[in-house]
């Protein structure tokens, strides 16, 4: 799948820019949005309505490709900082979790503190 610009788009199915837009309002011709909210037109679109379109140029393909290297690239780093927020957070709750299994072993070994329940003596 190979995603062009608008002016792309024209150039390759050998249509006049507001050609493309007039199809896209009536909606003959479809976009699709890239992470960023662009819109690009898939070849493939191209071909359906235009039929035949002349062959992309290679520029075209690596401007796209390179589109499409820089939005994945921008995802990983996204990724990647938000696993690292994530894992901050398991390892809070591990440390949260120890201590708190501290205070309860503690509390156990030693007892209830306060007051001692007063028992009744013999022989009285």
């Amino acid at each position: 799948m190979t995603l062009l610009t608008i002016a792309q788009a024209a150039r390759t199915a050998g249509v006049a820019r507001s050609t493309i837009y007039a199809h896209l309002r009536s909606g003959k011709l479809s976009t699709t949005r890239t992470p960023t909210g662009e819109r690009r037109i898939d070849t493939r679109e191209l071909s359906r309505v235009y039929g035949a379109v002349g062959q992309t140029t290679q520029s075209n393909v690596v401007s796209s490709t390179s589109l499409d290297v820089a939005l994945l690239q921008a995802r990983i780093e996204s990724l990647e900082a938000q696993n690292r927020l994530l894992q901050d957070e398991v390892e809070a709750s591990r440390e949260e979790k120890a201590k708190l299994l501290d205070v309860i072993s503690r509390g156990l070994l030693e007892g209830p503190k306060g007051k001692r329940r007063k028992g009744k003596k013999k022989g009285h």
